[in-house]
């Protein structure tokens, strides 16, 4: 493979097959927001939702924030 045929896909499913058992892989799908569409394509058993590519903030965190107003993530 070229390295200019190398792209996110291609990392992610290399990633999959060197680090199986190894590393969440829902963490970096997260970080990446590729969690609900890569379900959808590989997994259409998981129903995952959009919101579903951040977790929710903890309550007390919220409360903490007395600078700001920190909003829940929406689906939370």
């Amino acid at each position: 493979m070229a390295a200019a045929d190398v792209n996110i896909d291609y990392i992610l499913d290399e990633r999959m097959r060197e680090l199986a058992f190894e590393e969440y892989r829902s963490f970096t799908l997260r970080r990446l927001g590729l969690l609900v569409e890569r379900c959808k394509k590989y997994n259409p058993l998981i129903q995952y939702q959009e919101y579903h590519n951040l977790y929710p903030i903890p309550y007390s965190e919220i409360e903490k924030n007395t600078g700001a107003v920190l909003e829940q993530n929406t689906g939370y």
